[in-house]
This record gives structure tokens, sequence and C-alpha cells, in this order.
């Protein structure tokens, strides 16, 4: 029987950029586990069919979505994390909930954020880089 730990949906992460704890926009956040496995079927002859597959090292970039609100602070941080992609330097995402936690490093900015003027404006945020297993 499975237990309540193993069962909780999880919905609220902790996220934190470069040891920061970053205020997200609730059910904003996303990840994607990366990796890609290209399967197919190699034959001899005879109907006999044995299968190969090969990771498809393109595809092993992780992504972290979020969406943060349009105040002064976050702005700043957004203007940093672009300042630093531009410049080479990666930052390091950990999302951490009750029962599990997921680790990423050598992240950079990929999108450009959308500063939206408005009462409930957010900005997108994107990060890519590696996916720590």
């Amino acid at each position: 029987m499975a237990t309540a730990v193993q069962t909780r949906v999880l919905s609220t992460p902790a996220m934190y950029v470069s040891g920061i704890l970053i205020k997200v926009v609730p059910n904003s956040v996303t990840m994607m586990i990366p990796g890609e496995v290209n399967v197919r079927a190699m034959s001899a002859g005879g109907g006999v069919v044995e299968i190969v597959a090969g990771v498809n090292a393109e595809k092993l970039v992780g992504d972290v979505k979020f969406d943060i609100a349009n105040t002064a602070e976050n702005i700043e941080l957004a203007r940093g994390w672009r300042n630093d992609a531009n410049n080479g330097l990666y930052q390091t995402l950990r999302l951490v909930e009750l029962t599990a936690q997921y680790s990423f490093d050598q992240m950079f900015l990929s999108n450009e954020p959308e500063v939206m003027f408005k009462s409930d404006g957010n900005m997108k945020i994107e990060f890519k880089g590696r996916f720590i297993p």
C-alpha cells in the first residue's frame, strides 16, 4: 500500500536560484526531465528483429520555468540573471518539496523576460542547463 509521502501531489515547491529563495506565482513552476532515446529495429533477415537504442545527447538539456510578480526586486533579479547569462555565468537551481528535491546546475536564463506594468503583471522566467539526476 502506498504511503502519503509516495502519493502526495507536488505542487508548492520552494524555488532557489543560486541559493536565493525566489517568491514564485503559485502553480507556475514546471521542470522538464531531459533525455530522449531513439529506438530502432534492425533486421538480419528471416523476420528476426533486434532492437537498438541510442541516447540523443542534444536532448539532455534540463528546463525549469516559473512566473514571478513584476516587483522592483524581481525585475532586478531577472536583469542580473540576464546579465550573467550574457556573460557566460550560470546559476544553480533547486526545487524543494516536502517529499522530494530536484537540482540543476549550469543553468542559463534562456528567455527574454517581458515586464508588464500592470497591477497583476508577471514575468515568465525560463532557465535551461544540466539536470542532476
